[in-house]
């Protein structure tokens, strides 16, 4: 029988979209009768098919049927599990960004990892598995723990002189007041009055993608001697039947994910007695590395490790730097993304006419329906007006004064002037003394502000001289910008007003 109501665990036995967690911890099996369960077990007449297709007996123990249940039901989890590396991943961007230091060891089991074995659960052989997922995981305080004896015994080796003392067994001790232990962990003793939190930020370590769980089994022999029972004082004997405990472990093979980050402390506003050090550098970085491989390869994590389990390969890491360039991509792109929706014709129609090397070229460009929704933009324009003058100065002797024309068209929406061929050299020697002394005066102005004081009044100025005003308020202020626009409107009123009698002065209005 189950120890929940049966409509509960019929909803759980549903589907396969159930959380593992919930599962593990109540639809496991009671039997009231011993006997009466021994017998079935005998018959092995209750059977079950397997996730590879054969037949497995239900009697070896309640934790095969959960083991089967675990890899029918955790694959629902993958969404789950995606967000969570995807909002770890984004969390170390961001630290990478405002130049914390952050490193992702990522690591494959060599071995089966298990954890919680003593914790609550019928069967006594429990295990850790996240609340809101059903994952298997390990905790970061159990990282941290694993850590912070990796690190004391990167010291001894390293650095002998931290040890304080070593026993005749080989026991060595190493002081909590240790400066990197204080800088990476914290102090132990909590109580005292200048104690501080470590500097290094554990995240959950999860697995890379939803792994398998599988049974395994330990097979104590002395069960009456571990027990204390009468009869057994003089120790273990080999006459005692083995009594086989079965548990759920984590397939080796699976790869997790672990995460770090600094998160230092605030300067102090006095002077500590026992300073800690509040920078993070190379030397750190080395070090953190070496804590996590030592861990990771020659300690093991989770439960029996001193039998082999838990071991993992030599982990890949991944360091700020390129959570950095990580950062520096995305911001590139999402720029380039923002840039294609402000002005697309940066890319439909910029790079078609640039590329134009001849007239049929030029007036395909000129003709092309996608260019000509964008002839009104003022770098479309002033783009094709170059890319003309390039044209017209390679083929002078041939140049046609229709294609002239044609030009100061197309050009007019954005009031943009061509002057022709035969007008070109006239208009550049014989500028009146009012032009003249007009286009001195824009080009005397430093700044923005230099143009609000000089209170130059636009309907007032000749064609020559708009068009300089137009080219300065473009190259030095900005003025067509939109985020200038938006910041300061007058920089739009003059842009769009110098637009405005330029495209009625070029059309002779």
């Amino acid at each position: 029988m189950r120890a929940i109501p049966t409509q509960q665990a019929e909803l759980l036995k549903k589907g396969r979209r159930a959380n593992f967690s919930l599962f593990f911890s109540r639809m496991c099996l009671w039997h009231e009768d011993r006997g009466e369960l021994q017998a079935k077990y005998q018959s092995g007449t209750r059977r079950r098919r397997g996730a590879a297709g054969g037949e497995v007996p239900l009697f070896d123990s309640s934790i095969v049927e959960l083991g089967f249940q675990a890899n029918e039901t955790l694959p629902a989890a993958e969404f789950a599990l995606k967000t969570i590396h995807t909002r770890q991943g984004r969390l170390l961007n961001t630290i990478a960004v405002e130049g914390g230091m952050v490193w992702e060891f990522q690591s494959r089991l060599l071995s089966p990892y298990v954890s919680g074995l003593g914790s609550g659960h019928p069967t006594e052989t429990g295990m850790i598995l996240d609340r809101n997922t059903g994952l298997p995981y390990i905790p970061a305080s159990s990282l941290k723990g694993v850590l912070r004896l990796a690190h004391a015994l990167d010291l001894a080796e390293n650095h002998p002189e931290t040890i304080l003392q070593q026993s005749k067994d080989g026991q060595i001790e190493i002081s909590d007041q240790e400066p990197t232990l204080r800088k990476y962990f914290g102090d132990t003793d909590t109580s005292a009055i200048e104690c501080v939190r470590g500097q290094l930020v554990f995240l959950d370590a999860y697995p890379a993608t939803v792994p398998t769980l599988r049974v395994d089994i330990m097979n104590p022999h002395f069960g009456g001697y571990y027990a204390g029972k009468r009869g057994h004082m003089q120790g273990p004997v080999e006459t005692e039947d083995p009594i086989p405990v079965k548990f759920l472990t984590v397939k080796d093979g699976v790869a997790f994910i672990f995460r770090c980050f600094t998160s230092p402390l605030a300067r102090p506003q006095h002077i500590e007695k026992n300073p800690v050090s509040r920078s993070f550098t190379k030397d750190d970085d080395q070090a953190i590395q070496a804590m996590f491989n030592r861990a990771l390869v020659k300690l093991g994590i989770g439960g029996k490790t001193s039998v082999g389990y838990g071991r993992f390969e030599q982990p890949v890491v991944t360091s700020s730097e390129i959570f950095q360039n990580r950062a520096a991509e995305e911001r590139l792109k999402k720029h380039q993304e923002e840039e294609a929706r402000l002005y697309p014709w940066r890319k439909k129609c910029l790079p078609k006419i640039v590329a134009s090397s001849d007239w049929g070229q030029l007036k395909q460009c000129m003709e092309d329906a996608t260019i000509n929704q964008y002839s009104s933009e003022t770098e479309v324009a002033q783009a094709l007006h170059d890319t003309a003058i390039k044209i017209r100065e390679k083929f002078k002797k041939g140049w046609e004064s229709v294609r002239d024309q044609k030009i100061i068209d197309w050009l007019a929406p954005a009031g943009i002037s061509w002057l022709p061929l035969t007008e070109k050299k006239e208009h550049r020697t014989n500028l009146s003394p009012d032009e003249q002394a007009e286009i001195n005066c824009i080009l005397a102005l430093k700044d923005w502000g230099n143009y609000i004081q000089a209170k130059i009044s636009l309907v007032d100025l000749s064609l020559s001289a708009l068009q300089q005003l137009k080219v300065k308020m473009k190259n030095e202020w900005s003025c067509d910008d939109k985020k200038a626009q938006k910041k300061n409107p007058l920089k739009k009123n003059a842009w769009d007003e110098v637009n405005s009698l330029i495209k009625k002065l070029a059309s002779g209005n």
